[in-house]
């Protein structure tokens, strides 16, 4: 097993080790211009605090993120106070307040407020103009009468009346009013706080949501410029944290399928010499499982050449999730796995041109040999997992097939083993596509590297996926 050997030697120094870990947030923090950014940075130093400087290297991206921060607010500001509404001054004023002697702030701050003074006067102005004509048109039709009778009325109903309207009508009134005063001057995270303990009166749970928006409108500002500026890595950060606000999952998709062209043709370069046992590089996915530290080259170990195709597996288990629904059964053809692979994680790992390089390819519907279980029929797909035929065929030993599992495959589900290793590092179950010992168990590759005929129930989560595709190098 000459290749595999291959292999051993060229994937040794490519494990998880706190010098990749330390490139890679060096990475991170080099092209960070936001906060988000340079938090996400400070995360994965921290990571490795032991390590070099990383604990110095952390509170450095800590102080940048406190900068941007500032930057951010100021620039919202900036934004606000060109839009010139009572609201809009008030927003920016409170704005500025926040971050008291951050550049000229201060400076500005008597300017902002002699604009809201005459936005506020016109809005007076305007207001009693309204009064006016309100108070022509109730005494043209007589209302003032109703009104002077209705508070007559009111007088009448008693202590019991007073006491049931001051809990159902007047102190949430005076609550929402309360709410938003806070909203109005800025104080977003108070105000949602209010609206969101008045439990539905009025508006009060629309109001809550804009206080939501308002708290996360500064940062999606920066992310569209970090956009529109090309800088994808950084706007796919930024707008991570912002948890689907407004468009930001089309921001975050967009950017990536820009980086997924940017890398394709190196990407492709490198396939060019790859032989058996070789690892290389192809598509983009989440690995380190850190928000905002963006999606990391996937590697993949090559199984088999043939006719200028390449068959790879991923060298970790790149996720987390179960084979087949509880009460389906355990064939590749009608699972769940086959779905999400070559629609959810297809999508997101590989762009056009990485995808037009995948062969379609007669997936077999291979049987266990120790099972009457029913393997169901051959399909064709893009991305598929190996058989316990294949992984027998293509990896000489039970060493070669223990899998260490990337963070974001841990996160969703992958159990890491107490006892077996590959380098120093945990190793998992990871799923193959032949079914177990009956229809509702799937076959494995144990945390030891052997083959798991038996299997385990299909809608388990703690076995790994490792995807298996063919590239076609000349494509």
């Amino acid at each position: 097993m000459a290749a595999n050997n291959r292999y051993t030697e060229e994937a040794a120094g490519r494990e998880r080790t706190p010098a990749d870990m330390y490139a890679r947030a060096a990475e991170v923090m080099n092209a960070a211009k936001t906060e988000v950014a340079f938090r996400a940075a400070a995360t994965m130093f921290g990571l490795i605090s032991d390590y070099r400087d990383a604990g110095a290297m952390a509170e450095k991206c800590l102080f940048q993120a406190e900068v941007c921060r500032k930057d951010a607010i100021y620039d919202s500001a900036a934004a606000h106070m060109a839009e010139g509404s009572v609201f809009a001054c008030r927003k920016a004023i409170a704005l500025l307040q926040s971050i008291p002697g951050w550049r000229d702030a201060d400076e500005l701050l008597p300017a902002y407020r002699e604009q809201l003074e005459r936005e506020k006067t016109k809005s007076e102005e305007a207001r009693r103009q309204r009064e006016k004509e309100w108070l022509a048109a109730e005494k043209k039709r007589g209302r003032r009468r109703s009104l002077i009778l209705a508070l007559a009325v009111f007088a009448a109903l008693g202590c019991i009346t007073f006491v049931i309207l001051h809990y159902a009508v007047i102190l949430p009134a005076r609550q929402y009013g309360e709410a938003a005063a806070l909203f109005e001057e800025g104080s977003y995270e108070r105000a949602k706080a209010a609206f969101e303990s008045l439990n539905g009166y009025k508006d009060s749970a629309e109001r809550a949501r804009a206080c939501e928006e308002a708290i996360a409108e500064p940062n999606y500002f920066a992310a569209v410029k970090l956009y529109e500026s090309g800088r994808y890595e950084e706007a796919i950060t930024a707008f991570s944290y912002l948890n689907g606000y407004k468009d930001s999952a089309e921001y975050i998709s967009k950017s990536h399928q820009i980086l997924l062209a940017r890398v394709f043709e190196e990407q492709k370069a490198g396939l060019k010499d790859a032989d058996v046992g070789s690892v290389v590089k192809f598509g983009l996915y989440d690995q380190f499982d850190i928000l905002g530290s963006g999606q990391e080259e996937i590697e993949w170990l090559v199984l088999e050449k043939k006719d200028g195709r390449l068959l790879v597996i991923s060298v970790y288990a790149l996720d987390g999730q179960f084979f087949e629904e509880a009460g389906g059964e355990a064939t590749w053809e009608k699972s769940y796995i086959r779905t999400w692979l070559n629609e959810t994680f297809a999508k997101e790992a590989f762009g056009p041109e990485h995808l037009k390089m995948i062969a379609d390819t007669v997936v077999t519907a291979d049987a266990n040999p120790n099972s009457a279980a029913s393997p169901g029929g051959d399909t064709v797909d893009k991305v598929f997992l190996l058989s316990a035929r294949e992984a027998g065929r293509y990896f000489g030993s039970n060493e070669e097939r223990r899998c260490t599992p990337t963070q974001h495959a841990i996160t969703y589900g992958a159990k890491e083993s107490t006892v077996f290793l590959s380098k120093g590092k945990a190793v998992c179950w990871w799923w193959l596509r032949t079914p177990g010992a009956d229809a509702r168990r799937a076959a494995r590759v144990r945390t030891d590297g052997s083959i798991d005929y038996e299997g385990t129930v299909a809608y388990l989560l703690f076995n790994a996926v490792r995807p298996a595709v063919w590239i076609d190098a000349g494509a």
